[in-house]
């Protein structure tokens, strides 16, 4: 699994129905790497801030880590899940409640990638640094 981070990005079109973002990710994205497809959230759109789900340049340097498998990840929010909200993933999933590394822990269901804005972004660095000792 790897999360990407854009420095700058230049919005091409704006996502519509499947079929048409389908084609158009056949037609872009496929054949130019600098092309990215970024969705929100469907339950946390807020997450995006305020970008619209849709094609994108990227024109600005990329990051892309590789932070393990979905097994990996999986582990990695039981722990946070319990740690810091003191809940199981599927109560939080039940019963959202906001809280430290809340977007972490609601964000890769079914296999979709939602993308975050740059302020939901900073909510999260703020998290780690302030839980830097209790990870």
């Amino acid at each position: 699994m790897n999360v990407v981070s854009y420095q700058s990005l230049q919005p091409l079109y704006a996502e519509t129905d499947e079929k048409t973002q389908a084609l158009r990710h056949a037609m872009l994205v496929e054949k130019d790497p600098s092309v990215v497809c970024l969705s929100k959230h469907p339950t946390f759109p807020e997450r995006a801030d305020y970008w619209p789900s849709g094609f994108f340049r990227s024109t600005g340097e990329v990051q892309d880590q590789n932070v393990g498998s979905a097994a990996d990840y999986g582990a990695f929010k039981t722990v946070l899940a319990d740690k810091f909200h003191g809940r199981s993933i599927k109560t939080i999933f039940e019963e959202p409640l906001p809280g430290p590394f809340f977007e972490l822990l609601y964000w890769l269901e079914s296999g979709s990638h939602y993308m975050f804005g740059p302020k939901t972004c900073e909510k999260l660095a703020r998290d780690f640094a302030d839980h830097k000792n209790q990870a």
